[in-house]
């Protein structure tokens, strides 16, 4: 019998798999291709951020240039510029953040730093800037240099003042750097960006991720692998993909003595990327498609509980009808009305039924009148013994009674001996009639608890009190349990074998008989002889009805003893060899057997 339960856990595993198979595709796919998104994303900012910082370098650098320009044609810096004086007027005024005035030889005589109040006008007065003097006297005046003024970094550009074709000085001019990039990259708030001064780390924009100044420090170290575009760092427990933007090929200068000798430090533009969007994204998708697959899984085991209900039920119907039909019921139909394969197999299996019924029937008729023709010639065969000396002993009394008046001593010797002889053979043909009913007419068992070691005893006694030469010997187990068994059949059963065994042994013999519990389903009787023995031939043939070998058997007595032992449910074996002796043995299952059956 199939189980709705074994088949619902086959289906749900199989569809189980395919589903879980699917979800963790399409979440492995998914979270491929939101990383690829945003890396995409963050590539297209990094470039746009570049485009924009190239863009406004250009754009400070022609506004610088401008108002260098202006300063050189006004009249009073030039005139400041041959006097050597420290406050020009125009220095104060100019909107540039860094400003210096120098002569011929290099020397600064006018120099401020900002707009305000805070930083000093005469900053460098005095110190010899032989770099820009290099610049303007090699006419490369307009390339813009780096510099690092008062701890920020600035861009510059020095232009030469000309009187009469020879150098009267020059005019340097420049922002600081942070304060416009800061402009330009202000509406960038949703990732941080700092601007790299030597070992320094100016915030350029405050978004909504604030790094604190503890982990900035991990933006300052050199990237390992120089090629690679993005730098992957962790940042407020965070993933950050880090890029970082050169904001010239020139280099930024810091003075590390007062006296204004410089050191080449590097300069970058470091944008940090935050993948924190990307990770609650994942998130919400990871819980989507758990949420999914819960709701899935839960609706697989419906569905397969209901495909396996309907797959079973018809399977166990068939399973039923096969037991239905195996038990003798042949009029038994399976009631599967479905246009599937199993319902042609249900068609199928009715037809097969009935054809199987009819067969039965039509192969029962002919055994039962083959079997009645079997039976009618044995009986005939056997009427036909006893019939010849009684009609001899008829005829015999008849010419007695003719002649009993001469000698009717003689008539009674012949009158005693005829009817003794007809007497016999009517017992003969009484006993033939006997047996030949039981055997066709054995009624069916009626099973009761009953104590199979005093049956066993009972029998055994009673044959034991009618012989004198044969030694019955008994061995019975004491822990046999009640048999549910018919007593009067099963005392019948071992009555024949015994009579049998004892006849076996025509010279005297030794006869045991023994119980036994072979194990918690079983127990077995054995009757052992030392008689006579059988031959190969007689033991195959010895359960056969009308077979025997004895003068005035029926052939019956041992088919009814296997008829018995069938019907409740034992078998039963025969071992025997011709001079040695015959062992039967036969085997009956215990109520635990039965009740599980």
């Amino acid at each position: 019998m199939f189980t709705i339960n074994r088949l619902h856990h086959k289906i749900f595993f199989t569809y189980s798999s395919v589903f879980l198979i699917i979800i963790v595709g399409i979440l492995v796919v998914a979270r491929f291709f939101i990383a690829e998104l945003f890396d995409r994303q963050i590539q297209t900012d990094a470039q746009e951020s570049k485009t924009r910082l190239t863009h406004t370098i250009d754009l400070l650098r022609q506004d610088i240039e401008d108002k260098v320009r202006r300063e050189i044609k006004d009249w009073r810096v030039v005139q400041a510029i041959r006097e050597r004086g420290p406050y020009p007027p125009s220095l104060a005024d100019s909107a540039l953040d860094i400003l210096e005035y120098g002569t011929h030889e290099g020397v600064i005589t006018a120099s401020k730093a900002g707009n305000n109040d805070r930083y000093s006008l005469n900053l460098r007065h005095g110190v010899k800037d032989l770099e820009a003097l290099d610049r303007v006297q090699k006419l490369k005046p307009t390339g813009l240099r780096f510099r690092t003024l008062e701890a920020r970094s600035a861009i510059e550009i020095t232009l030469p003042i000309q009187a009469e074709g020879k150098l009267l000085g020059f005019v340097t001019g420049g922002y600081f750097l942070h304060k416009h990039l800061s402009q330009a990259l202000q509406d960038l708030t949703l990732h941080p960006a700092f601007l790299k001064e030597g070992t320094r780390l100016v915030p350029l924009n405050t978004p909504g991720d604030t790094i604190p100044e503890y982990q900035r420090k991990s933006l300052l170290a050199t990237p390992e692998g120089a090629n690679q575009p993005f730098q992957k760092i962790e940042l407020i427990g965070v993933p950050h993909s880090v890029s970082r933007i050169p904001i010239l090929t020139s280099n930024i200068e810091i003075p590390v003595e007062p006296q204004g000798q410089l050191q080449a430090v590097e300069a970058e533009l470091i944008l940090a990327y935050s993948h924190r969007d990307e990770a609650a994204l994942r998130q919400q998708l990871t819980i989507i498609l758990l949420t999914i697959g819960g709701i899935g899984l839960a609706s697989v085991y419906i569905v397969s509980y209901i495909v396996g209900l309907r797959m079973t039920k018809p399977i166990n119907q068939l399973a039923s009808g096969a037991a239905e039909i195996a038990s003798g019921n042949l009029e038994h139909q399976v009631a599967i009305q479905s246009p599937d394969e199993i319902g042609r197999l249900a068609g199928a299996f009715n037809q097969m039924a009935a054809a199987l019924k009819t067969s039965l029937e039509r192969r029962l008729a002919a055994e039962r009148l083959a079997a009645w023709g079997d039976a009618a010639r044995w009986v005939v065969h056997e009427i036909k013994n006893p019939l010849f000396p009684i009609r001899l002993s008829i005829e015999n009394l008849q010419r007695a009674h003719q002649g009993r008046g001469n000698q009717p001593q003689v008539f009674e010797e012949i009158f005693a001996q005829c009817t003794d002889i007809v007497i016999e053979e009517v017992e003969r043909l009484q006993r033939l009639v006997d047996e030949f009913n039981q055997f066709a007419r054995m009624p069916p068992s009626e099973r009761k608890s009953a104590n199979l070691n005093q049956i066993v005893q009972n029998v055994a006694n009673l044959y034991a009190e009618s012989v004198t030469n044969i030694q019955v010997k008994t061995n019975l187990d004491p822990k046999l349990p009640l048999l549910l068994i018919d007593s009067e059949q099963i005392a019948q059963a071992l009555g024949n074998l015994i009579k049998n065994a004892i006849e076996a042994m025509p010279n005297g013999g030794t006869l045991n008989v023994s119980t036994q519990l072979v194990d918690a389903a079983k127990i077995r009787i054995n009757i052992q002889d030392t008689g006579i023995g059988m031959s190969s031939e007689t033991r195959a043939q010895v359960f056969e009805p009308y077979y025997t070998t004895k003068d005035t058997g029926t052939g019956l007595g041992m088919a009814i003893v296997q008829r018995i032992i069938t019907d409740h449910d034992g078998e039963i074996f025969i071992e025997s060899e011709e001079g040695i002796g015959t062992t039967v043995w036969i085997e009956l299952e215990t109520p635990e057997t039965e009740h599980k059956m």
